[in-house]
């Protein structure tokens, strides 16, 4: 409704009386300084009224339509603005103490320095507002919008920021110690020297940010942080867990002690940063560089590292587990004593890297590149080296057990003295490699090339050579109880003096090889070619030597009395055709 004209006095003196003014139309009236305590003005509609230092304290603004008022340093504390709508409305200095702003609209609004605390700004809208100092301590903002605000050195002590959007807001020097942010959007705004100290800030998003010089919060979890920009020692001790902080910039940074469990810091430039402590289990950080940082203590555990740059990088002692490493760089590093368990190493880079006394445990190494590393009691369980050259690897010596070098060129290697009990070499190339008094207990050579090879003194009990070349190898006093040797090429191979006690060689071709005082009691020899070889002295105690092709061979002083030959039910079955279907 329309009031009559009223002049200054006269509208007090009714707000006084208790007189309501909802819905009515009031402008161009100068109310600077009067006391409207308690005006009842919801829905009411206000143009270039002046109220500068009036008291409208618990005022009922509600649904108001205010444009081009002037409100400076007028006290609105308690006052009910909910779901009004202010337009260029000039609240500098204002007292808007526990105001109710609820789905208000306050659009370019100017409240530099004025007093929200406690205020209820849910759902309130101040894209763009001058809120340079204001103070908004124990504020509540859900689902407010403040997208483009101007706060600088505004007080925002505890306030409760919930689902709101800050996003370019200008927060320079602001004080939000204190303050819970959750689930919010801070993408680019400015916190440049911003007191976030003590803070909890979850599942909000900080891209872009700048918080040089900014006292960072303890907690800062399950938030995007991807190119914030930070101060190298703000981090220190922070609980990042959880956040996305890719592409993070900060070389050299104190990160010691901080958590950053399951967070994201792909491609993130950490070179030379501290990061001893830190609490790296599950976190992303690939394509990070990582040279030269310190990682002393650190929990790295389940984390993904591939492609990550730690060049020169000491992890001595560390105990890494489930850790993807694959194409990362690690030259010249140090993992003196570390224990790498249930990781991934393929095609990484451990040029001239220190893995003295280190343990593999269960893992891949397929396509690493070790030339010049150290490896001096280090250890290996479990680990696949795959198919790639491992010439320039020095193995000698080592306990290998239950490793895959399926198809690996390991040509002329020493691998003397090696544990390499359980290990699978099925078609690897070995031509001429030694494996003097290595053991090779159920050891797995099938389809190998190991012509030339030296298995002298070597135990390789239960050990398979099926299907492999070993023309010409050098296997004298070699332990191979019950080995297969089926189908292998074994011919001109010295097995003199060797345990193959139950070895099977059945279909092998063994012309020409030397037997001289080999034990082959028990073993199966049916198919075999031995023709020309020489067993002066070896013991067929119980051999089988069904169908074996033995021409030239002189037995002499070998013991094959008991050796059991052609077994002629047996040849006949292996030779039995079954007639052909009857004709119909």
């Amino acid at each position: 409704m329309a009031t009559r004209a009223l002049s200054a006095e006269q509208f007090e003196s009714e707000v006084a009386a208790g007189r309501s003014f909802a819905g009515a139309k009031i402008g161009q009236i100068d109310l600077s300084g009067r006391v409207l305590r308690g005006a009842k003005l919801s829905g009411a509609t206000l143009q270039r009224v002046v109220l500068s230092g009036a008291d409208l304290t618990g005022a009922d603004l509600s649904g108001a339509q205010i444009a081009g008022c002037t409100l400076q340093v007028a006290v609105l504390a308690g006052c009910s603005l909910s779901g009004a709508v202010v337009i260029d409305g000039k609240l500098s200095g204002a007292d808007l103490r526990r105001a109710d702003l609820t789905d208000c609209r306050m659009l370019r609004a100017d409240a530099a320095s004025a007093d929200l605390s406690e205020a209820k700004l849910r759902g309130t809208v101040l894209i763009d507002a001058h809120l340079e100092g204001a103070k908004l301590r124990g504020a509540t903002l859900d689902g407010t919008r403040l997208e483009g605000a101007h706060m600088s050195g505004a007080d925002l002590h505890s306030a409760h920021i919930e689902r709101s959007s800050l996003a370019r807001a200008d927060l320079t020097r602001a004080d939000l110690s204190h303050a819970r942010v959750t689930d919010s959007i801070l993408h680019r705004a400015n916190l440049k020297d911003a007191d976030l100290s003590s803070a909890t800030i979850h599942q909000s998003v900080l891209a872009d940010a700048d918080l040089t010089g900014a006292k960072l919060p303890r907690t800062l979890t399950a938030s995007l942080l991807e190119g914030a920009k930070f101060q190298a020692d703000a981090l220190t001790g922070a609980d990042l867990s959880h956040s996305d902080i890719d592409g993070l910039a900060v070389p050299g940074a104190d990160l010691s002690g901080a958590n950053l469990e399951g967070s994201s810091l792909r491609g993130a430039n950490l070179r030379g940063a501290n990061l001893e402590g830190a609490k790296l289990s599950q976190a992303n950080l690939a394509g990070c560089d990582l040279e030269g940082a310190r990682l002393g203590g650190a929990q790295i555990r389940a984390c993904f590292l591939d492609r990550v740059n730690l060049r020169g990088t000491d992890l001595g002692g560390q105990a890494l587990e489930m850790v993807y490493l694959s194409g990362a760089d690690l030259a010249g590093a140090s993992l003196r004593g570390a224990t790498i368990a249930r990781s991934f190493l393929r095609e990484a880079n451990l040029r001239d890297a220190d893995l003295t006394r280190a343990a593999f445990r269960t893992g891949s190494l397929a396509g690493a590149d070790l030339t010049g590393a150290l490896l001096e009691r280090a250890t290996f369980e479990g680990i696949n080296f795959g198919p790639a050259d491992l010439r320039a690897i020095p193995l000698r010596s080592l306990s290998i057990v239950r490793c895959a070098f399926y198809q690996a060129n390991l040509r002329e290697m020493d691998l003397s003295d090696c544990d390499l009990t359980d290990c699978n070499f099925s078609e690897a190339d070995l031509t001429g490699a030694i494996f003097g008094r290595a053991v090779l207990v159920r050891t797995t050579f099938r389809g190998a090339k190991l012509e030339l090879a030296i298995f002298e003194g070597a135990h390789a009990k239960y050990a398979c050579f099926a299907d492999a070349s070993l023309s010409g190898a050098r296997m004298s006093t070699a332990k191979l109880p019950y080995a297969l040797f089926v189908r292998a090429d074994l011919r001109a191979v010295n097995l003199s003096r060797c345990d193959l006690r139950g070895a099977v060689f059945a279909g092998a071709r063994a012309e020409g090889a030397l037997l001289t005082a080999a034990t082959l009691a028990e073993a199966d020899l049916a198919y075999a070619d031995i023709r020309n070889a020489e067993v002066t002295g070896a013991d067929f105690h119980r051999a089988v030597l069904h169908a074996t092709l033995d021409d030239g061979v002189v037995w002499g002083t070998a013991r094959a009395e008991t050796a059991r030959r052609d077994d002629v039910p047996r040849l006949e079955a292996e030779a039995f055709q079954p007639p052909p279907p009857p004709r119909r």
